[in-house]
């Protein structure tokens, strides 16, 4: 049988830059050897030089993307970040509570998926980079970006 990686479900809020936010969070994820998922909580406008604004998603948008990847995934553990709103807490704080689903959605497996349960994975910090240029450590060492 192959072995296949575990799913990490990351939650949280969206950063376009992809240096926090769950898209940081799935890279990382990936790094480790795991496979991630996400669900959204909030969507940013931003740059590497900050936070212009942010939209929280509904807390019913969260609890379905939740349910749909629950569903249909063997999650083995969840990741939270921002989540946004009060609403979104308790959402999460339901999902993680509820029991696993009485059967999985593809016929290939042999037994349902096991809670999400309230086991965490730590993102690392960032790496030092000075306040006003939060440019990924991929970038290049001459930043043009006009923050920087």
């Amino acid at each position: 049988m192959v072995s296949r990686p575990p799913i990490v479900l990351a939650i949280g809020g969206s950063d376009p830059t992809a240096g926090a936010g769950v898209q940081g969070d799935l890279r990382t994820i990936g790094q480790l050897g795991a496979y991630g998922v996400c669900a959204l909580t909030s969507v940013t406008v931003q740059d590497t030089c900050g936070l212009s604004t942010r939209q929280d998603v509904a807390a019913e948008l969260l609890t379905a993307q939740l349910t749909a990847l629950a569903g249909d995934l063997r999650i083995a553990t969840v990741k939270a970040g921002m989540l946004g709103s009060r609403a979104n807490v308790e959402a999460v704080a339901r999902f993680l509570d509820r029991p696993p689903p009485a059967s999985p959605s593809s016929s290939t497996r042999s037994s349902p998926p096991p809670p999400a349960g309230r086991s965490s994975m730590q993102t690392p910090p960032p790496p030092s980079s000075p306040s006003c240029c939060r440019a990924p450590p991929s970038s290049p060492p001459t930043c043009p970006r006009r923050c920087c």
